[in-house]
Parts: structure tokens; sequence; C-alpha cells
């Protein structure tokens, strides 16, 4: 990973719906619409391994260093053993798997479908299905903390489960964005998350509404929303969505990318924007940091916020940050 900026080598044939670094390497987990799973080594740039599913793969986490689970269309949730090239279909739901998350701190993996259910699964079981949560709507966007799970849903309401006890719902509310969410992230400090909408707007939401203050003075995060990934050199001004979120793992700052072809960089706690990243040919579909938020992963995958039109092929780009 010595340059500054560079293409992966073989990359998806259709468009990336997901990436993930994983936390022992630098290995890129890859999920996309051509049905595939690819595992990449950024470091010597080289596509180490792909697996298939029966229909477009949607999202998809790693479980260990050699291990991952996916999730997609054909409803099925895969776990794949990439030392033993083998796979596993450890459940189902009854409609397409938007989210897959993995809760390391009890060895769980959940995942969240348009079926209107979360359910908890423990990989290592010869009955892995732990529970199934009912949800408000589809489950549209989700992540984990080290003690939460946050669920962004299809009615614009959002739940927080304590996975130590995750019978029913710590809190649920309304989420600051009026438009449907497309991407959610946990904090790096357990605070609280920030969510993205098709309106290209982002807010950051806490899980304890008390803000904290110390000599009067506010601390750390705090509820707000605010606008992005708008051309507002255009008449009337465009709008567009925010697809991805993603938190640097060693800070509170966290990268979104959008539909307008540009990455911008966010200190949440000044409420501002740090810097841009633009000049990619197309949409940036999903954004991920590696392990010590060094390199940023960049998927320029046209999402079809302009519906069926020409465009250029799907790049992963692999960018040094400072």
């Amino acid at each position: 990973m010595s340059q500054l900026q560079y293409n992966l080598q073989s990359p998806p044939k259709d468009g990336v719906s997901s990436m993930k670094f994983s936390r022992h390497n630098d290995h890129l987990l890859v999920s996309s619409w051509d049905r595939n799973v690819y595992l990449y080594d950024t470091a010597s740039n080289r596509l180490l391994q792909n697996y298939s599913h029966r229909g477009a793969v949607l999202d998809c986490c790693f479980i260990t260093a050699s291990q991952s689970a996916s999730v997609g269309l054909d409803q099925k949730v895969i776990i794949y053993d990439f030392a033993r090239d083998n796979n596993v279909c450890l459940g189902t739901h009854s409609a397409g798997i938007r989210n897959v998350r993995y809760y390391r701190e009890r060895s769980m993996l959940v995942t969240g479908s348009w079926d209107k259910t979360i359910k908890i699964w423990d990989p290592t079981q010869s009955r892995p299905l732990i529970a199934t949560l009912p949800q408000h709507g589809k489950v549209f966007a989700m992540d984990v903390n080290s003690t939460r799970l946050v669920v962004a849903h299809s009615t614009k309401t959002i739940s927080v489960y304590d996975l130590r006890k995750f019978d029913k719902p710590e809190q649920e509310r309304q989420s600051l964005l009026r438009h449907q969410i497309r991407t959610l992230a946990t904090s790096n400090d357990q605070t609280g998350f920030a969510v993205g909408s098709i309106e290209g707007r982002i807010a950051i939401e806490l899980f304890d509404n008390q803000k904290e203050k110390k000599n009067n003075q506010k601390v750390g995060l705090q509820n707000f929303a605010f606008k992005c990934h708008r051309d507002t050199s255009s008449k009337p001004v465009l709008i567009y969505p925010v697809n991805s979120i993603a938190f640097q793992p060693q800070s509170q700052i966290f990268a979104s990318g959008g539909g307008d072809n540009i990455v911008n960089i966010w200190n949440p706690i000044n409420k501002k924007r740090i810097f841009q990243i633009r000049d990619f040919p197309t949409s940036i579909s999903s954004v991920a940091w590696n392990k010590t938020g060094q390199f940023l992963a960049i998927a320029s995958s046209y999402t079809y916020e302009r519906g069926e039109i020409e465009h250029p092929p799907d790049s992963i780009i692999i960018k040094k940050m400072n």
C-alpha cells in the first residue's frame, strides 16, 4: 500500500453493494450485484478468492480473519470459510436480506431483512437461530457497536437494542431525517450513530439525548442534521442520495459517499467538512476504512439515481489518507 491512490485489480462485474475491511489485516471483503463476494488483499492488490450466491449480494462482513457472512436477494445467510473453501447456509428470511453484522462480544450474527424482521444467529450451533425480532417496517440500514444494535426502517423509524438482552428495543424513535434512510453507522465512542438519506442529508443522533456538559460547554457529539451531497451550482439545486457512511476507526471523523460522485470527510464534533475527494467517474456506492484508518476504500459504482443510462465500469479505489 505504498501508493497514494490506486485501483484494485479484478473488480466486480456489476454494482458494488458493500465493503468491509478485516480487523486483522488489509483484506477487503466486497459484495456485488453480480451475485459474488470477493476477498482482496489490498496491500498486494490481488484478488484472493470469491464465492457466489444465487442472487445479488447486498451486504457482507467478516466473522474471523478467514470467515465471512453474506446476504442478499436469495434470502439466504451464507457463512463462507476461505481457508477450507466451503460455505454453509445458516438459515433464511422470507424476503431479501439487506444487512448483516457480526457481534464479536457474544459471537452472534445479526441479519436484517425486507421481511420486517431482525434475526440473531449463533454460527457455532447446530440450531443457529437464537431469536426473531419483529420490526416496524422493512430493514433499510443497520449497524452494531460493542453493546447495541441500531436498525433503520422503511417507516423512517429507528430501533435501538441492547444486544446483551435483546427481547425488546431499548429505544424507539423517529429519525431526524424526513426522507428514506439509506445508510447507518455507529460512532466509535459508542455514544450515537450517523444516518444518511436519499435526500442528501446526514443526521448525527445520540443514544442519550441529554447532552453532556463540562464547564457549561457541550462535550462530544450532539444531535443535529445537515445537508450534503448537493450540487448548489445547478438551478434548481441537484440533490443526491447519501449511499454510505463509515467512521474512521481511530477517531470520530467519518466519510460519506454519495450519488454526486464525491466522498466527503466530516468532523461531527466541530460540525464541519474537513475536505472532499472528487473526480470519480460515477456514484460512490460504498466506503470503508482499513483497521488503522490510514487507507479508505472507495467503490465508484453507479447506483441508478439518474435511471438507466450508460455508465463507467465499476471500480474500487484504495486511497491513502493523511
